[in-house]
């Protein structure tokens, strides 16, 4: 069985335990009670008073669908539904196996797509509530060797936007934060990373303003695109260990 929590003082975060999702997660806790969907789930958050996890593998979509199933039944329709759940994998096309192009979209996307859904119904008859995607700046224009990447990021892009049309009239507003390369362990398994994190990436925390200014803005307000850049940008490459770069955090 999962607690209940206070309607108007809950949020749900995909991809709660790692990178931007933790940050985010984190700057919410005191404040309010988050229901953190993640595969994995560190003790630091779990032993948090406000904290409430459920373990979900974001690219298994039919048990993820039974799950949300039950903790929607359980819980009061959340202020905030906050997607930041993905991994970057690059590379052309043609060295993707069927299996990753799948687990790729159904982790940026299809998931995300399905936790919105779940949520959304008792939102709608709230009547009030923020959906906010973190998106990406690939979600803005295609690069080589990020095709699927890009792709899964501008179906975030185009499912945000109709919803925005779709949730106006009840009340909900939906939000598309997209973020360059930021100082995460987003680059680990990649092979290229910021020069210099200091001055060529953004830091969670920047997400994080955003994130926070969308939640405080007024309810007959929406900000439908936040592009976040730093201000200067390098990349470095690094040697190649797989055939298909791949970020294994989800």
């Amino acid at each position: 069985m999962y607690a209940m929590v206070n309607v108007m003082n809950s949020i749900v975060v995909t991809g709660s335990s790692s990178g931007i999702g933790r940050a985010i997660t984190e700057y919410c806790l005191p404040d309010y009670q988050v229901v953190g969907l993640a595969r994995r789930q560190p003790t630091v958050l779990t032993e948090h008073p406000h904290y409430q996890a459920v373990v979900i593998d974001f690219a298994q979509l039919e048990s993820l669908a039974v799950t949300l199933a039950s903790l929607t039944t359980e819980l009061p329709p959340p202020a905030a539904i906050i997607c930041s759940a993905g991994y970057g994998q690059f590379g052309g096309i043609e060295q993707f196996s069927l299996a990753q192009m799948q687990r790729l979209m159904n982790v940026n996307f299809l998931s995300q797509a399905v936790v919105v859904k779940a949520f959304l119904p008792k939102m709608k008859r709230a009547g009030c509530g923020k959906i906010i995607f973190i998106g990406s700046e690939a979600a803005l224009a295609g690069e080589k060797q990020g095709g699927l990447y890009c792709a899964s990021k501008f179906a975030l892009r185009g499912l945000s936007q109709s919803l925005r049309k779709e949730c106006a009239n009840s009340g909900l507003s939906v939000t598309l934060i997209n973020p360059g390369m930021t100082d995460t362990d987003f680059f680990a398994e990649l092979t290229f990373a910021p020069k210099d994190t200091r001055v060529h990436a953004l830091q969670p925390k920047h997400i994080v303003d955003a994130v926070a200014a969308v939640l405080a803005a007024d309810a007959h307000c929406v900000w439908e695109e936040i592009n976040l850049q730093p201000i200067t940008k390098a990349v470095v490459k690094r040697k190649k260990t797989t055939a298909v770069d791949c970020d294994k955090r989800d």
